[in-house]
């Protein structure tokens, strides 16, 4: 009689084992789905964001072009450099001459700097380098974390 209440204590104990991996596995099928319309919303939304960029910048695009060329012969000039930026990434020298340029990569730019009397020198600042200077002027900067 103790081989039959063995024998069906393990029966019942498998079947309590199976019963259980069972339910869990029925709970996994219905948690899943869940988990991933979530991520499938956030994709969507996150393509709708990409695509409203896209449009913006498709929109407001446009080419500029021309000819750069002296006034004293009206010949090209070649050899040059043009380099184009936003009036908003300009910003004004206070009166120590200091400037804070905010945002920016650390990366090499070329900066343009006119003075009052209407002369334009473009220099390069570099990361790596901590100043540079033209023949009428010194400059000193630094680029940190903000």
């Amino acid at each position: 009689m103790s081989d039959k209440s063995g024998a069906s204590a393990k029966v019942a104990v498998w079947t309590a084992v199976v019963t259980a991996i069972a339910t869990v596995l029925t709970a996994f099928i219905g948690i899943v789905p869940q988990m991933r319309q979530g991520d499938q919303q956030q994709i969507q939304e996150l393509k709708t964001q990409l695509a409203t960029l896209i449009a913006k910048s498709s929109k407001d695009a446009y080419m500029v072009s021309g000819y750069v060329k002296t006034k004293k012969n009206n010949a090209p000039v070649t050899d040059a450099m043009l380099v184009a930026a936003p009036a908003d990434d300009s910003v004004t020298l206070d009166d120590e001459g200091k400037f804070v340029l905010q945002n920016m990569v650390n990366q090499p730019y070329c900066i343009v700097v006119q003075t009052q009397d209407g002369k334009m020198r473009r220099v390069l600042i570099s990361p790596t380098d901590p100043e540079t200077d033209t023949d009428k002027l010194a400059i000193t900067y630094s680029f940190s974390k903000e």
